[in-house]
């Protein structure tokens, strides 16, 4: 039916993406593409201590935490890749 809704997605590993979809009068796909952010040697995600989660393509901004304390990082995720933050 014609609308707007909310598909909310958790996937495996932890795999989370909301998207507000608007559907007219005509059938619709809506496509929800991830990637990988993997915490540099020595290197721990923030929060949840992973070395490796993932994330919606895109620009994202991490935590990263080792033996100096937390900072942020931004990375660019792409379609099906890993990319280390450090």
């Amino acid at each position: 039916a014609a609308g707007s809704y909310i598909v909310d997605l958790i996937g495996a590993g932890g795999a989370k993406a909301t998207h507000t979809v608007k559907i007219a009068n005509q059938n619709m796909t809506e496509k929800l593409e991830f990637g990988f952010v993997q915490a540099g040697p020595g290197r721990l995600l923030q929060p949840g201590g992973l070395h490796q989660a993932p994330f919606e393509v895109g620009s994202r901004t991490v935590t990263v935490s080792d033996e100096a304390g937390t900072h942020p990082v931004t990375v660019r995720v792409k379609v099906g890749a890993t990319v280390i933050a450090n």
